[in-house]
């Protein structure tokens, strides 16, 4: 008896034998396992997948969801984003929404956030970022990189900062300088977008670069 391509539910093809009882047996059993709830499987038995589905393979303990393409593995507590590619500013201090560097958040929630930024900057340029949040969001954070007054990779810098600090870090002739964050992140009544926000701390014609492989993690803990 064949199977259908997306949940393989039984169906009697024009071959089978006639046998009604039998086949709504077949179909209600097929689909008692998948209705209701998230589909189980296996590693092996994934079915073929549509954009947005969510399995739960039992043989290895994991939710994957299908992204269009293919399953990939999902947290629903945990938000990952990443930089693929290099991002410049010149000439400005004004601050600009990253391209990358941002997620929706939950109304009524905490998340523990933590993140690596690349920067690439001049010396007399340097580097500053903020981030944007739901109103009435509050978010206690520290940053450990090098000072703004940095004129070598020793003098690093550790800092803590309350939602609306614009701290700068290092520019260093253009070389990568690394900025780790860590924070508490608490969300009022109003679900939205939490996204990093930087520019220059000194605007300069040369450019200025959050580089790719930087990246923001959010995990849900209340």
């Amino acid at each position: 008896m064949p199977n259908t391509t997306y949940l393989t539910l039984p169906y009697p093809s024009l071959a089978n034998s006639p046998n009604v009882p039998q086949d709504m047996q077949n179909l209600a059993a097929g689909l008692d396992s998948k209705l209701g709830g998230v589909i189980l499987c296996t590693s092996s038995t994934r079915p073929t997948g549509r954009n947005g589905a969510v399995i739960f393979q039992t043989d290895t303990g994991t939710y994957m969801f299908h992204n269009g393409s293919a399953w990939v593995p999902w947290n629903p507590n945990n938000l990952f984003k990443y930089k693929t590619a290099n991002e410049t500013v010149n000439n400005t201090t004004t601050l600009q929404n990253d391209d990358d560097l941002f997620a929706a958040v939950l109304a009524n929630s905490v998340y523990l956030v933590t993140g690596n930024l690349r920067v690439a900057s001049q010396t007399n340029a340097d580097f500053i970022i903020n981030w944007t949040a739901p109103s009435g969001y509050a978010f206690d954070w520290s940053l450990h990189t090098l000072a703004a007054s940095a004129a070598s990779i020793t003098d690093d810098y550790l800092g803590g900062y309350a939602a609306g600090s614009q701290p700068p870090l290092a520019g260093l002739g253009g070389s990568t300088v690394i900025a780790k964050v860590e924070g508490l992140l608490t969300i009022a009544g109003t679900a939205g977008t939490f996204r990093l926000q930087w520019a220059q701390n000194t605007a300069q014609a040369s450019g200025t670069s959050l580089l790719s492989g930087s990246w923001l993690n959010l995990s849900l803990v209340a």
